[in-house]
């Protein structure tokens, strides 16, 4: 029940060879334009394959004619084939031969296993979870698997909603093409995209650390590695509630305590948690583990990110520098932060390598040729951004109107720019953090953790090399991401987002993630460095301070995320659809999925999101942002009506046994009249039921 809405295994396998398509197509690129390693090639076709496939979809689903349902169909299928084709197309220019004996020694059966087995730990930890905002990403999911593209807010079909819905329209393609309900969808696609990162990581880690323990360490700093609040615990009590007279919490940390040295020894206080909570004191708001990718984008801005380090290359040519660009396209519907300081970062090292050659190579063929190779890359990557969907499309369609003079169309999602002084880190959890003030930057390292500490030196190892110059190489890669590291970092501290302030931390998580990666290989060498062994004697120690501030950095960035995950697991014992659906409503969905009426809306006085997620249809008007409810909404929920509801545009309402039972006597007298259809009633042993309700007949001339 919990996987398949369509019960049909041809559905399933129809799903498979869509997969196929696309997965094999993405391992032919890999292999033959981008030349990677033998071991490389299985995981990293899998990813190429991944983000081709949302990139195209997403755009053919927006300009291939016919019906809705049809469109979107026709765009996963013809994405699929293209990216297969295109496999084909450029294994042929390069003269590859296929065998089955070549394939299977391409297969490394032992990371299969290990993907697998991450797979399926994931896939369960996130059926024990429904937490980050759950109740947005499900009808957000149900909507594309209908073909709402670009996406409109399910709570106001008349805006649209500017989001990073990449990862969302992947689970909506498992949704149209294999039956899977919404959140069963959206769980495995999240774990796909958690375990997919650490295999990548791990493959980029490979060609730098060949010891198998250490590259395990490796391996779970990326997993549990981020910011350490915990140790603000060790402060005096008077230090810490100094420290929190100055910080203004906010969210989900509001609701958990009154005050910051209320709320650190406490549960933290989160919709659709397991069955043993999170301690407040290990969550974060900047900088969180990539165990607890499970917001919007999961861990795709993560897996995109070591993907273009796996897949730079010493020399560009075009058609490699065209297929590079569009995978950083991708990031435009997974996250549009990334994609920005990926391109301020790649410019910027592409300025500094060039200054030391310009002196005697100005408007030289060298000069040219380089900058040539840059734009490639970049001119698809910008084009795509703007045109394709997201949150960066959407603010450029607005934009373009504002200067026509065209009526701007209201959007949700994003906000406008300001300027933020005194300059500030921003936690999702503490607020905005004055660098001016003593105690907000005491707590803000605290939240970002050591992995700060790693910033100059990687920008100062990315400097000392662009006075090399040369062309861009894998090294001009992995500087573009430091230099934007530190662009995004900066930004986040001066400006400002109008309605949601807290969105603006997603850089600065975005900028110590990259620190931390790009750091490993270095930290690596020099921890080996530390001792020297000389032939005949005993080994000798060498700056012994310096491993001992190593292995103490790593302990201090993996506790926290360590200390989380027996929670994640935990919850593997309680499964869960996600915390407003429950079995009757899950077979409600099974029947009348996309079977209502075509665009009617449906009125959920408990959970608003519920009928977006079960049927597909939107709840109407009813909120006039993300956070104000529209006044008609509220007196629709405060004084239920049939003949209200049908007068505000409503041709169905769901009821649940809670809400039934604390309706008035009158109001279900008014629910029991004659012009109120019952479609559908599911109850279960237990005595909990849904009803589904038609009251079109309660105002026959009004529509929605």
């Amino acid at each position: 029940m919990y996987w398949s809405r369509s019960g049909s295994y041809i559905d399933l396998l129809a799903w498979l060879i869509l997969t196929g398509l696309w997965w094999a197509g993405g391992w032919l690129i890999s292999s033959r334009l981008f030349q990677t390693r033998q071991r490389e090639r299985f995981f990293t076709g899998m990813a190429v394959g991944l983000l081709l496939f949302i990139t195209l979809s997403n755009l053919l689903a927006q300009i291939l004619p016919g019906a809705t349902l049809l469109r979107l169909d026709l765009a996963f299928w013809s994405a699929a084939l293209i990216i297969f084709l295109a496999g084909l197309l450029v294994s042929w220019k390069a003269r590859a031969t296929f065998s089955f004996r070549s394939i299977l020694d391409e297969l490394s059966w032992k990371q299969i296993a290990i993907f697998l087995a991450l797979l399926a730990l994931f896939i369960l930890i996130n059926r024990g979870l429904a937490i980050f905002d759950e109740n947005n990403n499900l009808p957000l999911v149900a909507r594309l698997a209908l073909g709402d593209l670009p996406p409109h807010y399910y709570l106001n079909p008349e805006q649209r909603l500017d989001y990073h819905y990449g990862l969302h329209l992947y689970a909506a393609s498992l949704v149209r093409i294999g039956g899977f309900f919404p959140w069963s969808a959206f769980d495995l696609v999240r774990a796909q995209a958690i375990a997919l990162t650490l295999m990548l990581a791990g493959l980029w880690l490979r060609r730098y650390i060949r010891t198998t323990w250490a590259l395990a360490l490796a391996g779970l700093l990326i997993l549990f590695g981020g910011g350490a609040r915990w140790l603000l615990l060790f402060l005096p009590e008077s230090t810490l509630l100094e420290m929190s007279a100055r910080i203004s919490l906010q969210g989900s940390a509001l609701t958990t305590g009154e005050n910051l040295f209320t709320a650190l020894t406490l549960p933290w206080k989160i919709e659709g948690g397991g069955p043993f909570p999170f301690p407040f004191a290990f969550v974060n708001g900047i900088f969180p583990p990539l165990s607890m990718a499970l917001t919007g984008s999961g861990a795709l801005p993560q897996l995109t990110l070591v993907l273009l380090l796996l897949l730079a290359r010493r020399r560009w040519t075009i058609t490699t520098g065209l297929a590079y660009g569009l995978l950083i396209a991708s990031l435009a519907l997974t996250g549009e932060h990334l994609l920005v300081m990926l391109f301020a970062g790649l410019l910027a090292a592409t300025l500094i390598r060039l200054l030391p050659r310009q002196r005697r190579e100005f408007n030289h063929r060298p000069v040219i040729s380089q900058l040539s190779q840059v734009l490639w890359i970049i001119i698809p990557g910008l084009i795509l951004a703007l045109v394709g969907g997201g949150v960066l499309t959407e603010t450029f369609r607005r934009f373009l109107s504002g200067l026509g003079g065209a009526p701007i169309e209201t959007g949700l999602g994003f906000s406008s720019l300001g300027l933020r002084w005194p300059p500030a880190l921003v936690s999702a959890h503490l607020g905005p953090m004055a660098l001016t003030d003593g105690w907000q930057l005491l707590a803000a390292l605290a939240e970002v953790g050591p992995a700060l500490l790693l910033a100059p030196w990687l920008t100062w190892l990315a400097l000392k090399g662009a006075v090399r110059g040369g062309r861009p190489d894998r090294g001009w890669i992995e500087a573009g991401a430091i230099y934007g590291a530190g662009i995004g970092f900066l930004a986040a501290l001066v400006v400002s987002l109008a309605t949601r302030d807290r969105d603006i931390s997603r850089m600065t998580g975005a900028a110590l993630f990259i620190w931390m990666l790009l750091s490993l290989p270095r930290l690596w060498l020099t921890f080996k460095q530390t001792t020297t062994r000389s032939p005949g004697r005993s080994p000798v120690y060498r700056a012994a301070w310096m491993r001992y501030v190593l292995i103490a950095g790593y302990i201090i960035t993996i506790a926290a995320g360590f200390s989380l995950f027996p929670a994640q697991t935990i919850a593997i014992g309680k499964p869960q659809f996600t915390y407003f659906i429950e079995e009757p409503d899950v077979l409600l969905s099974k029947a009348y999925w996309d079977r209502l009426k075509p665009g009617a809306w449906v009125l959920d006085l408990a959970y608003p999101p519920r009928p977006a997620t079960l049927f597909g249809r939107d709840i109407g008007r009813a909120f006039e942002d993300i956070y104000v409810p529209a006044p008609e909404f509220q007196s629709l929920l405060i004084s239920p009506d049939p003949h209200r509801i049908a007068g505000a545009g409503y041709s169905y309402v769901y009821f649940d046994k809670k809400t039934w039972l604390n309706l008035l006597p009158e109001q279900k007298k008014a629910f029991q009249r004659a012009c109120v259809k019952e479609i559908a009633e599911q109850r279960t042993e237990l005595g909990d039921f849904r009803r589904l309700l038609d009251v079109q007949a309660c105002l026959p001339d009004s529509a929605p």
